[in-house]
C-alpha cells in the first residue's frame, strides 16, 4: 500500500525504548533527501493545551478505536521509512493536516514564541 499525506500510520517511537508502535500522521510525503521517506507528526492520548484533538469527523477513512481519545502534537515531529510502517490506521481531512503542518511551521520558524 503507498502512504499519502494525511494517513495515520503506526511505526516505532524513537523516543521510547519498548517496542510498541505508536501513530503518526504524515505530513509530507515530498521528497526528502532518500527515497520512501516521510515526515511525520506524532499521535498520542495525552491531553494538552498544544496538542490538537482527532475528531470523529476528522477522519475520511478509518478512525480511532472506540472510547480513546487522540490528539495531534505538531511539535513533535519525526521521519519514517515506509518500511518501518506496520499498518495504516487512516486518514484524516486536508484542513486538519493544514492545521498541524501549519502550527509545526509555526515552531520551526519561532512564530509561535509566547503563544502556549
Amino acid at each position: 500500500m503507498r502512504n499519502e499525506r494525511g494517513d495515520v500510520v503506526f511505526a516505532p517511537d524513537p523516543f521510547k525504548a519498548s517496542a510498541n508502535p505508536r501513530p503518526w500522521l504524515i505530513l509530507s510525503v515530498e521528497p526528502l533527501p532518500f527515497p520512501g521517506e516521510f515526515l511525520c507528526a506524532a499521535l498520542t492520548t495525552s491531553e494538552l493545551p498544544v496538542n490538537h484533538a482527532v475528531e470523529d469527523d476528522h477522519w475520511v477513512e478509518g478512525g480511532q478505536p472506540p472510547d480513546e481519545e487522540s490528539y495531534c502534537s505538531p511539535w513533535l515531529l519525526g521521519t519514517l521509512k515506509s518500511g518501518q510502517i506496520q499498518f495504516t490506521q487512516g486518514s484524516l481531512t486536508t484542513e486538519f493536516v493544514d492545521r498541524i503542518t501549519d502550527d509545526a511551521l509555526d515552531y520551526l520558524d519561532g512564530s509561535r514564541r509566547g503563544r502556549d
